[in-house]
């Protein structure tokens, strides 16, 4: 038996869905079948943060290119090309926060963006429609310094390459991810 199973074993009103229930009576978090969704009622505040233990953070907003790359959801309709922009955000001090620096990163684009998501808390991914005003690869150092000057932080991108939308887009961004991942811990040391 899995934890997963456990905890549907555990709460009645558990259940398993392909999109969280986003309402202010429940809770969702993602989990490997999809969206493990639970009446808020039912939890102590205690067992919230047991569950967030186990689970990770509950899920705020549902983002199909975010369900869809973490192999949760269904393929968004798109065409042309795609890039994965893969960077980490540290902040020198708590005037700013993410969603102001996602803002302020999103604006700088003259091209379309399809999503732009968490992956940890100093992590995110945008997902750009590549056109002919997307950004060259070393273009991203300049916008980089510029966020880091008006926010006070340091960021750091990975530019994943331009994929055409019939590829196999998550499997692509799971191998960027893998990339990202040694690349983000060698530039750390």
């Amino acid at each position: 038996m899995t934890k997963l199973d456990d905890i549907l074993q555990l709460y009645s009103t558990a259940k398993i869905s392909e999109q969280p229930e986003l309402t202010p009576k429940s809770v969702s978090f993602m989990c490997e079948k999809g969206y493990l969704n639970l009446t808020k009622a039912e939890l102590t505040a205690r067992e919230l943060e047991l569950l967030q233990v186990i689970l990770g953070k509950p899920v705020k907003h549902y983002d199909p290119w975010q369900a869809f790359l973490c192999g949760r959801g269904k393929r968004p309709v798109i065409k042309g090309k795609v890039r994965f922009i893969l960077g980490k955000v540290e902040f020198k001090n708590s005037e700013f926060s993410l969603a102001t620096w996602k803002k302020a990163l999103q604006e700088m684009f003259t091209t379309e963006i399809l999503a732009c998501f968490q992956l940890k808390d100093d992590e995110f991914v945008l997902v750009e429609q590549v056109s002919a005003t997307s950004y060259e690869s070393a273009d991203f150092l300049g916008i980089a310094q510029s966020l880091d000057a008006e926010l006070n932080t340091k960021t750091k991108f990975f530019i994943g390459d331009l994929w055409p939308a019939e590829f196999d887009l998550a499997q692509l961004f799971a191998e960027e991810q893998a990339i990202f991942a040694v690349c983000k811990i060698k530039l750390e040391k």
